[in-house]
Formats: C-alpha cells, sequence, structure tokens
C-alpha cells in the first residue's frame, strides 16, 4: 500500500505531495505510523522542500479524499481547526460552506420542493 503526505507551508498552502512505501511508514505490527512516515520524508526531501518552500510540515491525504475532505493539489489551502485541504478561495466575494467548497457569498441553493415537503421539520427543530 502506499501513503501520501502533503507538505504544507508556513502559510497553510501545499506545495507538494510525496508517495511514502508501506515499508517506510509500517510498524512492527502492520499499522500505519505516520511518524514512521515523516521521519522517511524528512530524510529523502525535507531539505529540498526547505529550500524550495520555506518552513513545513508534512500532512498525509489520501487520493480518493477519504480523509481530510479533498485530495490536495499545489496551492490547496490546509485548514488546521477543520482538518481539511480546501481548494484556494477563487476571490473575495466567497465563503467556504461545511462542504469543504467555496460558493459565492450570494448563492442559493436549488432546493426541490419534493424534498421539503418530506421534511419532518417538528423533529428537526426539536432537536
Amino acid at each position: 500500500m502506499l501513503y501520501f503526505f502533503a507538505y504544507v507551508d508556513a502559510e497553510d498552502k501545499v506545495k507538494v505531495v510525496h508517495i511514502v512505501a508501506e515499508e517506510n511508514a509500517l510498524d512492527d505490527d502492520g499499522n500505519l505510523d505516520e511518524t514512521k512516515a515523516m521521519a522517511h520524508l524528512d530524510s529523502q526531501f525535507k531539505e529540498e522542500c526547505t529550500d524550495l518552500y520555506g518552513i513545513g510540515e508534512w500532512i498525509r491525504c489520501c487520493p480518493d479524499a477519504t480523509i481530510r475532505h479533498h485530495y490536495p493539489l499545489e496551492d490547496y489551502l490546509y485548514i488546521e481547526d477543520l482538518d481539511a485541504f480546501v481548494p484556494p478561495c477563487p476571490g473575495p466575494d466567497y465563503i467556504l460552506w461545511a462542504n469543504m467548497q467555496w460558493y459565492p457569498v450570494d448563492y442559493v441553493p436549488e432546493v426541490d420542493v419534493a424534498d421539503l415537503e418530506s421534511l419532518d421539520l417538528d423533529s428537526l427543530l426539536s432537536e
């Protein structure tokens, strides 16, 4: 199995993603050891990454976005409070929604009236 880690700079921007083979990422019991994987990345790429991008850190990611919401590409942002990678904001009039997507501030989602009719608003409000 392969494990993916993004190098994130001091401004929380993704600069590059590197892959670690399982022999450099698993502990003696066969479980992922992120510390071991990051130590391997440091030994192979830290000097180069620091020279090119400045001080940064390795953050695990997945191509299928099963962790941290998105597979990060160059210049994606890592938001630590949300533990999420997000694409760059497309402009000043956009906000980040809970689904980790940017939408214009005046965006109104399309709602299917049939979906609204099936909602039990009383039960939603009582929770």
